[in-house]
């Protein structure tokens, strides 16, 4: 989630929704962070926790919206 704060110029609602969007078209994916680094995280744990996650392109062609859903 912090990729989607950091980076969305859409404003995000504290606590997260499940889902964010960004602007760019770049469809995410869960990656190896490597010890030092400050980001890459988030999506491999939205992966790993997650019951069902994926990406959709919104109406209209600009940007992305990423959601997950946790079951109860």
């Amino acid at each position: 989630m912090c990729s989607g704060f950091r980076y969305s110029r859409a404003a995000t609602s504290f606590p997260p929704a499940p889902h964010t969007w960004s602007a760019t078209c770049t469809v995410p994916e869960p990656r190896q962070a490597a010890p030092g680094d400050e980001s890459g995280r988030g999506l491999t744990l939205v992966a790993a926790l997650a019951d069902a996650w994926g990406t959709e392109l919104r109406e209209g062609g600009i940007g992305k919206t990423v959601w997950f859903e946790l079951a109860c």
